[in-house]
């Protein structure tokens, strides 16, 4: 197994895990925080290269502890970390005591995704005096990137790219949301995209990828997005449908890479044929907001004020009741996060926020107009000391298909 496994995945290094143990144990010393449990996915992989089942226990100081349930072995394989198989969570408080940590009074958990019934399991084991949320803490060290996880979203956004330049040659009259959708997903797949996506948030869930034509891109859904679709059920209610597509209409596709557990997100608007001059001028302003934001990012940079700035490039062109959805059903944001979840910081919206050497974000500024359908991009930006930097080469106009 394991010289198969090692021909088929690339692992992390210890260097690298442990490089992200230190960013947040100056956050754990700063709150006062003995030691903290990390269980979910995403962050047990983000901190050890693994996520089967179990905990990592990281103390202020001394060597953490990997604890896996299942499976023991293909953790061994993955993570640079020694393994410590937990038969049963009645064993995590052996494994503290054994650590030296029997004593601690302020226990870190992931309060914001730990479902109650696990808090309350986790606190009668571990008899804490205090138990803190950690999960806003690890959002923060997970939002600037190092220069391996970048070679990561590097290659999300090669995968972005070979996509989009696949569209025009999928894209046909009266074919149907879903086999564009089809086509591009096994172009993406074929060329490495690892399949899943993931969202944070409660009940927050996403289909890659949007294929939207008409008025499709204009249906409203439970998501917190600008865009939903109507998708092919209630029980799914995003996403590509049934319909077909029309000449002379927007096709928006928003496009989600994804390589060793990194994302992208990038949308671009195509059409076959023509499209009708209120469409195209509001596609204009989208690019403006986006090159906008491009141009004026930086360490330091309010993302407040890049929010407001970007609404108001909207209401001057009169397109403020279209912007990032229509009506109440918009969103209060022009541009999120991205890495190991689709929609990480920072929050490009009407926050009290500063951007950070190493964040990596999308724009994504989109105009809806019940009666026709969406326009806009949405452009991955990688922020660096000189500013910001795009990471795919694909053009933001409009295709003519």
């Amino acid at each position: 197994m394991q010289e198969e496994f090692s021909q088929l995945f690339d692992t992390v290094s210890e260097e690298e895990t442990r490089s992200r143990i230190k960013a947040f144990r100056e956050r754990m010393y700063q709150r006062s925080i003995d030691y903290a449990l990390v269980q979910v996915n995403v962050n047990l992989f983000y901190f050890t290269g693994t996520l089967q089942r179990g905990i990592l226990l990281i103390p202020l100081r001394g060597e953490p502890g990997l604890l896996i349930q299942k499976a023991v072995e293909r953790a061994e394989l993955e993570s640079p970390f020694p393994v410590r198989e937990l038969k049963s969570m009645k064993q995590l408080p052996d494994h503290i005591r054994d650590m030296g940590l029997a004593a601690a009074s302020r226990v870190g958990l992931e309060l914001q995704e730990v479902p109650a019934a696990l808090f309350e399991k986790l606190r009668t084991l571990l008899g804490a005096g205090e138990c803190v949320n950690i999960s806003e803490d690890l959002l923060r060290v997970r939002s600037r990137k190092s220069p391996y996880e970048m070679e990561q979203i590097k290659r999300s956004a090669a995968l972005t790219e070979k996509v989009f330049s696949a569209v025009p040659d999928c894209l046909r009259e009266g074919m149907k949301e879903i086999e564009l959708a089809a086509a591009l997903q096994a172009e993406g797949r074929i060329a490495g995209h690892q399949e899943i996506m993931r969202m944070r948030g409660f009940n927050q869930e996403l289909t890659n990828p949007h294929v939207l034509a008409g008025t499709s891109a204009a249906a409203p859904s439970f998501a917190d997005v600008p865009l939903a679709g109507y998708g092919t059920t209630a029980a799914v209610a995003q996403g590509a449908s049934h319909r077909r597509i029309a000449r002379k209409e927007p096709v928006i596709v928003d496009y989600g890479g994804g390589y060793n557990g990194y994302m992208t997100d990038e949308t671009r608007s195509f059409a076959l044929g023509g499209l009708e001059s209120e469409l195209v001028r509001a596609h204009t302003a989208a690019m403006e907001v986006a090159e906008y934001v491009e141009r004026n990012s930086g360490p330091g940079v309010s993302c407040r004020e890049l929010y407001w700035e970007a609404v108001g490039i909207a209401e001057r062109e009169g397109l403020g009741e279209h912007f990032m959805g229509y009506g109440r059903h918009r969103v209060r944001f022009v541009g999120h996060g991205i890495g190991l979840y689709i929609n990480e910081y920072p929050l490009i919206g009407d926050v009290e926020d500063t951007l950070e050497e190493g964040m990596v974000f999308a724009v994504e500024p989109k105009f809806v107009f019940p009666d026709k359908g969406a326009v806009g991009v949405e452009i991955d930006l990688r922020v660096t000391e000189n500013g910001a930097q795009r990471l795919t080469g694909t053009p933001l106009d409009v295709v003519y298909c």
